[in-house]
């Protein structure tokens, strides 16, 4: 209950990283603030060595609600991985709920549903909701995260194929931390390895209602990232996970590593800078490699690359042999 000393172990832990948030952080800690939740919960935040206002303004909330709010002031930037994993290893709760210092809850219920959705099953080890996608003023962009229509259950598979939960919407046992294997904290995607590693034995469960609010901003982590790099370390992290999974499910990683190869490859002709064909080949290559059964179109594409001509002057020509096979109508 709002209050309550930190003595108390709470039931729930939110843990926020800080890092050039002073905009946005603000409103972040008063959506934490807000729950209606009865039962004691702690907000903890892991401060990254700000260089604007962002320590101020934690330190400030710090000492109005210090039966709420811890802070953890870095004495140098540790990253973005590290300030996360050390913020949440120093969280106390039976439950950890994540959420960004530039990011928002739009529901004083989030916490009290999600808690209520996994006591009440306890097999379950995550449970998330949609979220809406605004931008750096808070105005809603019509998106939400993931897109309509919803489902009750995630499944593995599914999370293979692309991060689907926003960090803001995430709340999982803090026993499923404790086991998690100490390579997932130098993975280049902290949430989504998070839901990976959560769906593994069972589905996530999503709520049906969105209750935070994802901002996009040229500062965010994922937004302030060139697109190559993000295909990059996109194919850097399945294939690591996939190295960690038993040789029966590393299968089905292949055919989302190879489709991020063709988005390398497409990425590379529309630069139409010197050697772009080549790295496009490269990358379909790539690509055929972890997906054979697509091969046979991947070359395809590799000879319209090199040869657009002549490629497309032999598809007409087969389409007039067909044609002319074809039976009389």
């Amino acid at each position: 209950m709002i209050g309550e000393s930190q003595a108390e172990t709470p039931l729930v832990s939110v843990c926020m990283t800080a890092y050039n948030h002073g905009r946005f952080i603000a409103q972040a800690i008063d959506s934490v603030l807000a729950q209606q939740a009865p039962f004691p919960y702690e907000l903890v935040i892991g401060e990254d060595c700000s260089a604007d206002d962002t320590r101020a303004i934690v330190l400030r909330y710090r000492d109005q609600h210090p039966d709420r709010i811890r802070v953890l002031l870095r004495q140098g930037n540790l990253g973005m991985h590290a300030n996360g994993t050390d913020t949440l290893r120093q969280c106390r709760g039976t439950y950890i709920a994540l959420l960004e210092g530039d990011d928002y809850w739009t529901s004083p219920h989030k916490l009290q549903r999600q808690v209520a959705y996994l006591e009440q099953h306890p097999a379950c080890v995550e449970c998330v909701h949609p979220v809406v996608v605004v931008d750096e003023e808070g105005v809603d962009l019509g998106q939400t995260f993931p897109a309509a229509p919803w489902r009750p259950n995630y499944s593995f598979e599914e999370m293979v194929a692309a991060n689907l939960f926003g960090t803001c919407a995430t709340m999982f046992r803090r026993s499923a931390f404790d086991a998690y294997p100490p390579w997932m904290f130098s993975m280049p995607y902290g949430d989504w390895a998070v839901h990976l590693w959560n769906a593994r034995e069972t589905p996530i469960a999503c709520l049906d209602e969105p209750m935070a609010a994802y901002r996009r901003h040229m500062d965010g982590a994922w937004s302030s990232l060139p697109r190559q790099k993000r295909y990059r370390q996109s194919i850097a992290f399945l294939r690591t996970f996939a190295a960690h999974v038993p040789p029966s499910t590393r299968s089905l990683f292949w055919p989302y590593v190879a489709v991020r190869y063709e988005f390398l490859a497409d990425d590379a002709l529309e630069t139409n800078a010197s050697g772009a064909r080549v790295r496009a080949t490269r990358h379909l290559l790539s690509a055929a490699w972890f997906s054979p059964r697509s091969a046979p179109w991947l070359l395809r594409r590799i000879a319209s690359t090199w040869l657009p001509r002549a490629y497309d002057r032999a598809r007409r020509m087969k389409a007039a042999v067909r044609g002319r096979r074809s039976p009389a109508r």
